[in-house]
């Protein structure tokens, strides 16, 4: 029988798992709108700025669920270990992981093609314009 914190870590594991399935089918679509926008030859910073932000704002959204995987796994690990009674426990927390891993692969592949390469061709030709611009003065 799993304890009360260890049951909210697994429904909290289960929403994520939920929300990064959904968000990982509409990157999957974005990108598809990023790859129609290269196709019309726009330039990265008309990428970005294309649909009120939105590539950034997928960016940043990958980025929060990755970070909150982490904690997330710690706890699972965390609470089946000090919690867990049954093999049923151990086995849905194995399960649970291996989903959440597989989750944050999906997300940073599809972040990662092509937003993510379009945000660091953009930050580094803005460090590389900013180098320029100081180091003439």
């Amino acid at each position: 029988m799993q304890t009360g914190k260890l049951k909210m870590i697994n429904i909290i594991s289960a929403i994520y798992l939920f929300l990064s399935l959904a968000f990982c089918f509409r990157l999957d679509k974005y990108n598809k709108v990023v790859q129609s926008l290269q196709d019309n030859h726009l330039n990265d910073l008309q990428i970005l700025a294309a649909n009120n932000g939105e590539a950034v704002i997928m960016f940043l959204l990958a980025l929060v669920l990755v970070i909150c995987a982490i904690p997330l796994f710690i706890l699972l690990i965390k609470y089946t270990c000090s919690n867990g009674e049954s093999v049923g426990d151990w086995v849905l927390t194995i399960l649970l992981l291996i989903l959440i891993i597989i989750a944050v692969y999906f997300i940073i592949h599809l972040i990662y093609i092509p937003i993510f390469k379009i945000l660091l061709r953009v930050v580094l030709a803005g460090g590389v314009v900013l180098g320029i611009i100081t180091s003439s003065d």
